[in-house]
């Protein structure tokens, strides 16, 4: 949806004064009334060139800002209307193709202007220049010049990949092209003007140049993208040796720190890790060469660098055991749990069993339930109980559950089985032993268990197990 600035001046009425006093000490608001001072003497500014908020810091529109939807009015008063929606953007001059409109020159590569002048035998003519980055790359900067109807025919496209061959762009004179203007902060500098003087008409012989020069940087990439095709094609039909093992590209920074950190770990320092990790990457990683660019090996030193280093403690490491001590025989564990009284806290088993890790707690787990052991108290509690089920020793092989030492309620806090045994065949029925809510014994030493799912009760006689059960393991409520 295109958004109309009149339009909306007119809907939200001209700003107060003290909102076009915040506007007019923005950032933008400067930047734009200087652009508007400056590019409103060409003569294809009302109409084919516009100003238009940058992001700060850099040369993208401002975020929000839709330049092939939005028009804003060469007033200062919409200017500063603008403002007040992006007060720390930069300015940029948007142009499109159209005789007295801009061309801009965008020189990327040092030797730009030298080698125009030397190939053609003339020296160019002064127009309105800028330098991007003053401070780090002088070479880098806008010559601006008015289009031409000469070069309108001639030059109907933005040329933007000639940068690697000719070392420059052609911004203005196809679609819409836009260039930042002075004093906006790029990269931390701020665009600074190498020459003051009006925007000057392109001459023809520029125009023949520029067309001439465009087609041989167009060649020259043509025949690089051939070369580097056929040499890739090549080197697929080599063998390639295959590695012992190659780290992938989603692993690498994983495998990086892992191994950085096991080499400070052996009292390495960071000036002794980088050359051997390079060497490490080179030969096991995968695209380990393209990782070892001039920015890459700045990120890895940095990498390693972030990494703590243990120093002399680290060597603690190289001297302790590493088959912990509390690792003790199954033998043995089994010795002491059948010499353990029938109630343990669940510190005083953790202490019998000399429970370090998650594996020693799964052990002690399943050697308590082993031996018959249940675990009591409310889940998450540090009260628990372990308590073992031991029925009397005069019990027959089938107990009643009159003979069952704990209450159904402590059996498992998972799930219970009842399972009744006659001579004409078994019953059996699973439950949750919470859903218990009502037991009562009876005469004949039965149990009926009312359930709170369906409010039933019902009777189960004397020949009756209850079985506890969590996982594959089971525990006896009655004698087995």
């Amino acid at each position: 949806m295109s958004t109309d600035w009149i339009d909306l001046l007119d809907y939200y009425g001209p700003p107060d004064p003290p909102e076009i006093a915040a506007a007019k000490n923005t950032k933008f608001y400067r930047l734009g009334v200087r652009a508007l001072e400056r590019f409103s003497q060409m003569p294809g500014f009302q109409t084919d060139m516009e100003i238009i908020p940058v992001d700060p810091g850099g040369k993208r529109p401002a975020k929000g800002f839709m330049p092939n939807h939005e028009v804003i009015p060469k007033t200062e008063e919409h200017l500063a209307f603008v403002a007040l929606r992006y007060p720390y953007a930069n300015a940029g001059v948007r142009s499109r193709r159209a005789v007295d409109a801009m061309i801009a020159i965008d020189c990327d590569r040092p030797g730009v202007v030298e080698r125009i002048e030397r190939e053609t035998g003339r020296t160019l003519p002064r127009t309105y220049t800028t330098q991007t980055r003053p401070l780090s790359a002088p070479h880098k900067r806008h010559l601006v010049y008015r289009s031409t109807d000469y070069s309108v025919r001639l030059l109907p496209k933005q040329v933007t990949d000639v940068t690697d061959s000719s070392g420059y762009d052609l911004k203005g004179n196809g679609g819409w092209g836009y260039i930042v203007t002075e004093g906006s902060v790029r990269d931390g500098e701020a665009i600074d003007v190498l020459d003051g003087g009006p925007a000057t008409p392109i001459p023809d012989w520029l125009v023949n140049f520029l067309v001439q020069d465009v087609a041989r940087g167009r060649a020259a990439n043509r025949l690089a993208r051939k070369l580097k095709a056929e040499a890739e094609a090549a080197a697929e039909t080599e063998p390639t040796p295959r590695r012992l093992f190659a780290v992938p590209r989603l692993r690498r920074t994983y495998a990086i720190k892992s191994r950085v950190r096991t080499w400070k770990n052996c009292g390495m320092s960071n000036d002794e890790i980088l050359p051997l990790l390079k060497a490490h990457i080179r030969a096991y990683f995968q695209d380990g060469d393209t990782m070892l660019t001039t920015d890459g090996v700045r990120k890895l030193r940095n990498m390693v660098r972030e990494i703590p280093t243990l120093g002399a403690s680290s060597y603690c490491n190289l001297l302790r055991d590493r088959r912990s001590k509390h690792m003790s025989p199954l033998r043995r564990i089994r010795e002491q749990i059948g010499t353990a009284p029938d109630q343990l806290t669940s510190a005083e088993a953790r202490r019998l069993l000399d429970v370090h890790t998650h594996a020693d707690e799964q052990r002690m787990f399943r050697q308590l339930r082993r031996a018959h052991y249940v675990l009591l108290g409310p889940q998450g509690s540090h009260n628990r109980l372990w308590k073992r089920l031991r029925p009397p020793a005069s019990a027959p092989q089938h107990s009643t559950l009159s003979h069952c030492i704990l209450p159904l309620s402590t059996l498992s806090p998972y799930r219970a089985e009842a399972r009744q045994t006659t001579p004409s065949g078994s019953k059996s029925e699973r439950f949750q032993v919470r859903q218990v809510v009502a037991r009562q014994g009876v005469a004949d030493g039965g149990l009926t268990l009312t359930f709170e799912k369906d409010g039933r009760s019902e009777k189960w006689p004397q020949r009756t197990e209850i079985r506890a059960t969590d996982g594959k393991s089971s525990v006896h409520a009655g004698a087995a």
